[in-house]
């Protein structure tokens, strides 16, 4: 079992607010520690910012598994070369997008770039981006995924949507746009309000749990939004008693977590109780059948998220062709697409 212990170390390690004595020779000296640690960094994104924070200190890690870092930097590259693709295209065939998704308060390698373009512009990008060697692979309600070999995945969305619900206007997200930099790679993203609350209702709706990375992420944007003017927008949006919510579970987590130091296990899972209740204020149970369905999909989550710990799930991720066919088997039979998510 993961114990408050190695979580304290990670924070140690990651968040440079983040008030502890943790010895960081010993996390990289000790095979054990070391491994748990790395784990937890793994299972919620922060991997490359966790081992990154050793080396740009010159700490030794004798038990650095050299194959997982490489892969972690040849992703790196991939990610970089696909942030300069969605720049080159956009301009060259002149359509705007956004970064949306993007955690960029904390250095972090994604598996895939999530990019909102306006509706009236979507067909005519995936084309750019097919003439530029991307392959369309899929699509939903709510976003389209382009692939190509040497690159992360792009998925465009032109809606954030979930449950048939647009939660966040197109002019509200363009109107937010700002010049923004990753790994010294300029891109278009949002400003603070924009980016907490597409955030907080995709982790909350879109995939019930939320990872120390986002949970890190919303905690440093939540400093510079305007809290105030984005309950005003949820409210204009039919939903800010579900983002007030929101925010004081969010809250509660970061006392206990932050505060008081108890352990809670990331990706933290929102209570089915709490995410019913949500679903029951926006208005999505207006039948015994909606009622079924989404409680069918958030037994889905429990479960998808459990195999997730497991040293099967991480075994399937390393193989590709195994990974594409599980993938497509749940999509099948996904209870989550009728809240508008895809993914498993």
């Amino acid at each position: 079992m993961i114990s408050r212990n190695f979580l304290d170390m990670v924070l140690s390690v990651v968040n440079s607010n983040y008030a502890s004595d943790a010895d960081l020779d010993l996390i990289a000296g000790n095979r054990s520690i070391f491994s748990n640690c790395t784990m937890i960094a793994k299972r919620n994104g922060l991997y490359y910012r966790f081992i990154n924070e050793f080396m740009k200190r010159h700490i030794c890690l004798p038990f650095l598994d050299a194959n997982n870092w490489n892969s972690e930097l040849e992703r790196l590259s991939e990610f970089k070369k696909s942030i300069n693709l969605i720049n080159h295209v956009s301009k060259k065939y002149n359509f705007d997008y956004i970064l949306i998704k993007d955690c960029n308060t904390i250095e972090h390698v994604p598996r895939d770039i999530d990019i909102f373009i306006r509706e009236g512009d979507s067909l005519r990008a995936i084309e750019a981006f097919k003439e530029n060697g991307m392959r369309y692979v899929e699509s939903s309600i709510t976003e389209m995924i382009l692939q190509q070999e040497g690159y992360v995945d792009i998925e465009i969305y032109n809606k954030i949507n979930y449950l048939g619900k647009d939660y966040i206007d197109e002019s509200y997200i363009f109107d937010s746009i700002l010049d923004c930099s990753i790994f010294g790679i300029n891109y278009h993203g949002m400003d603070s309000n924009a980016n907490l609350i597409l955030t907080l209702i995709h982790d909350l709706v879109g995939h019930r749990r939320i990872t120390l990375l986002d949970f890190l992420h919303i905690e440093n944007i939540m400093s510079d939004a305007d809290i105030d003017k984005c309950r005003q927008y949820t409210l204009m949006k039919g939903w800010q008693n579900v983002f007030d919510l929101a925010i004081d579970e969010l809250n509660r987590i970061n006392n206990l977590v932050i505060v008081e130091r108890v352990f809670i296990s990331f990706p933290y899972i929102f209570p089915r109780s709490f995410m019913m209740k949500c679903f029951s204020l926006m208005g999505n149970l207006t039948s015994n059948r909606s009622r079924f369905i989404i409680y069918l999909s958030l037994i889905q989550d429990g479960i998808v998220e459990q195999i997730k710990k497991t040293i099967l799930y991480d075994f399937i991720k390393s193989n590709k062709p195994i990974d594409i066919a599980l993938a497509s088997f749940i999509n099948s039979i996904n209870f989550k697409k009728y809240r508008g998510d895809k993914h498993k």
